[in-house]
């Protein structure tokens, strides 16, 4: 039996669902409603002491952290290969991915909490924002949440958020100039976590980082959002309500962001 813990929204839960998707590898759904802070009971943290999602549970064997799960499916199911042959296209994939889980997905927290979970949490009581904050393990993370909720993009944290997509969307557009796919000719893990990301810039309505200038990664995005996975792994498990709010919030925030992002492409030429 394969068990997936879950959300709609995770962007690293979404990675592996469109791993096993790619893969066609058949499983079961354990939703963890994050928004309701299902994934701080005590259950759950029994199987993920960090208290996020996703978790993979294979035959009652517990698989965590996100990269992991998607290389360890990989690796025991059948179907397509998502890890090169060649070691330096295995290598450049690694690149990719160790960037995804070191620099894209913290920046991705801030990014989406600034232009709009904020919103919804600056509406709760004192009392919930504080139990929704503090119920974070990791004090960094806690940090970085509470900061973008309450400054938004005025926090140094959205500046280096934005920096750290731009820097990912370079060097996508050189990557692409280079070969078919982000890590050789052959789409593998790396193109499956950048879908994730870009797609979450393009529900807050930030996808014209890379439209305006980047014509690679734009016929990158037109093809992998065109792939027969891509719906099922992501919007059939978005809520809609989310997504809209997402939609919503990110099309009134966007050109504050845009003249931050201006601001600082300003600086880095002068």
């Amino acid at each position: 039996m394969l068990e997936l813990y879950h959300h709609g929204s995770s962007a690293c839960a979404t990675k592996v669902r469109l791993t096993l998707d790619e893969k066609g590898v058949p499983w079961e759904s354990r939703y963890i409603d994050i928004l309701k802070s299902e994934q701080f009971t005590a259950e759950y943290a029994r199987l993920n002491p960090k208290c996020v999602v996703p978790t993979l549970v294979h035959d009652g064997h517990v698989v965590r952290e996100s990269t992991v799960i998607c290389e360890y499916i990989d690796e025991v199911f059948e179907g397509p290969s998502l890890v090169p042959d060649d070691p330096r296209m295995r290598a450049e994939m690694r690149l990719w991915t160790k960037m995804v889980d070191e620099d894209l997905h913290p920046a991705t927290q801030v990014v989406t909490f600034a232009a709009s979970h904020r919103v919804g949490a600056l509406k709760k009581t004192k009392e919930e924002f504080d139990f929704y904050i503090n119920s974070i393990p990791d004090p960094i993370r806690r940090a970085r949440k509470r900061s973008a909720i309450v400054d938004g993009w005025k926090s140094s944290e959205a500046t280096n958020a934005l920096l750290t997509f731009n820097k990912a969307i370079k060097w996508m557009e050189d990557s692409l100039g280079k070969w078919t796919w982000l890590a050789g000719d052959d789409y593998s893990l790396a193109d499956i976590a950048m879908t994730i990301y870009l797609n979450r810039l393009h529900i807050l309505s930030m996808s014209p980082m890379w439209e305006r200038k980047c014509p690679k990664v734009s016929a990158f995005w037109e093809t992998v959002s065109a792939r027969s996975a891509f719906q099922p792994a992501i919007y059939d498990w978005l809520p809609g309500e989310l997504e809209n709010e997402m939609r919503a919030n990110g099309a009134q925030s966007w050109p504050e962001a845009e003249a931050l992002l201006a601001e600082l492409e300003e600086e880095k030429a002068a």
